[in-house]
């Protein structure tokens, strides 16, 4: 994650004693340097939904040589609660802030299709640049984007520049994927 050429280990972990709102830990291991990072749930109706935040994978999505950390909040409904960027530097574990959402909650990207769709992640055309997408379904079932946010990078935040409304819908597959994907593998009990 932090580009020095090892290695981390990355979790996401749940604290039973500690309030709903911040009991999930976003955890990196390198030997013996630890790093945490509460994740704060911003959206009230989270506890009722049942539904966790999902360590989803590493990207390359910032500018610079690490990966980022991309957890999904997974809370009430696909425009409500969003997707979390999360950097390591060598002191601390800092989320990437990102500014100019049209819904719900501060700092994360829409998860309708932003940076990620099932198993694969979506960015822009370079790193620094991420692409939300809104999908739809053709006649004959096949994915295609009707419109796009774009955020672009400027220092630590990621900042909204544009929403375009797409006359002509064009496929999911025209959009370049996160350079590198490391998807998350569930732990095995």
């Amino acid at each position: 994650m932090d580009g020095d050429g090892r290695a981390e280990r990355v979790s996401l972990r749940a604290n039973d004693r500690r309030p709903f709102r911040c009991r999930y830990l976003l955890m990196t291991r390198q030997g013996r340097r630890v790093h945490m990072r509460v994740l704060i749930l911003a959206h009230p109706d989270i506890a009722a939904t049942g539904a966790e935040p999902v360590f989803v994978g590493l990207a390359g999505v910032a500018r610079g040589h690490g990966l980022q950390a991309v957890v999904d909040g997974r809370c009430c409904g696909a425009y409500v609660s969003g997707q979390w960027l999360f950097e390591e530097t060598r002191s601390e574990l800092r989320q990437i802030h990102v500014r100019g959402r049209i819904d719900a909650d501060p700092d994360t990207f829409p998860n309708g299709a932003s940076l990620t769709h099932g198993m694969t992640s979506v960015c822009g055309p370079r790193r620094g640049e991420v692409l939300v997408l809104s999908l739809g379904r053709t006649a004959r079932n096949v994915m295609v984007v009707g419109s796009t946010q774009r955020f672009v990078q400027r220092g630590d935040t990621f900042v909204s520049t544009s929403f375009v409304e797409r006359q002509e819908p064009f496929r999911f597959e025209d959009f370049e994927n996160c350079r590198p994907w490391i998807r998350a593998h569930a732990k095995r009990p």
